[in-house]
């Protein structure tokens, strides 16, 4: 018997190797497996949200309370990779959305309809987006502020990012073309009202109040000849109106057509220091490139104001 089981021990011992071989390699399999799945959605860095807008169709009117589409094209020309699917808590989504703001700045509609990015976006890629959109209930002349938001992080204006600005009238939804009577003129602008106002502090905010690209509102007199193109250079912004009128006095004094732009961000005034209206975008550039090199405003930006 003795003989029996020393002939059957190698063979177990074997048997046993077989095994362990056959564990790791399925372990290793696996290991490889979970490794080449999806990556978990992250915070952007600070260099992760710049963003270009390459065309849009917004209509310039619109009927209130009813949803419409257009079609607006983003370019990442960020370092980062925007990832277009929330991780396991329903986070770090970046989705295109908007705000509706009076024409003196007064935040009407904070959280937009959300649009999502059909998949990843690589830096350098742009991606064409149809875009739900829903003016405001009430008729009026408004400003609509389309950007990208990284869900439960910011919204890219506040990390420095880009943002399409659009006036836009509303019109009864029962009356196209025209806003009933009392509805606010061009000078007013309508008036905010509590419930339409949703809080900021609703989106949690990695960094809040860093402003990007705002609602153009407030204007100096000697400016109204500089906002009638579509285009413009913002060169600053600053949360005290003093500061921004000094730096657009300097630009003006070097017959530069600078003027001062006011909007609230999440309940606090913030003043944008911008140069021109052009017609295009060319223009724009051109003078940015100028404002770079003369005047060291190496933080400049273009904007649509249209």
């Amino acid at each position: 018997m003795r003989s029996v089981q020393n002939c059957l021990a190698p063979c177990r011992q074997n048997q046993t190797a077989a095994h362990r071989f056959a564990a790791a390699a399925l372990a290793a399999a696996l290991a490889l497996f979970v490794g080449c799945g999806d990556k978990e959605s992250e915070p952007l860095p600070d260099s992760g949200f710049v963003v270009a807008f390459e065309s849009h169709n917004i209509a310039k009117e619109m009927k209130a309370g009813e949803t419409v589409l257009a079609d607006v094209t983003v370019k990442n020309i960020s370092s980062a990779t925007w990832p277009s699917k929330p991780n396991a808590y329903d986070q770090h989504a970046v989705n295109l959305s908007y705000h509706w703001l009076t024409r003196r700045g007064q935040m009407v509609v904070f959280d937009g309809i959300r649009t999502p990015l059909p998949h990843d976006v690589a830096p350098g890629e742009s991606v064409a987006l149809k875009v739900a959109i829903q003016p405001p209930d009430q008729p009026g002349l408004y400003t609509l502020e389309v950007t990208l938001v990284q869900e439960a992080v910011a919204w890219f204006p506040e990390e420095g990012g880009a943002k399409l600005t659009r006036f836009v009238k509303v019109v009864a939804g029962t009356a196209e073309g025209s806003a009933p009577a009392g509805a606010p003129d061009v000078a007013g602008g309508p008036v905010a009202s509590d419930k339409n106002h949703k809080k900021p502090g609703e989106l949690p905010a990695k960094r809040a109040g860093r402003p990007g690209q705002t609602a153009q509102t407030d204007r100096t007199p000697d400016s109204r000849d500089a906002q009638s193109g579509q285009w413009a250079v913002q060169v600053g912004s600053y949360p005290k109106k003093k500061e921004a009128e000094s730096l657009a006095k300097k630009l003006r004094d070097k017959d530069y057509n600078a003027y001062v732009a006011e909007t609230k961000l999440k309940e606090k005034s913030w003043h944008q220091v911008r140069v021109g209206g052009f017609a295009s975008r060319g223009e724009a550039n051109n003078l940015q490139d100028k404002l770079r090199a003369k005047e060291d405003l190496k933080q400049s930006f273009i904007v649509n104001v249209q």
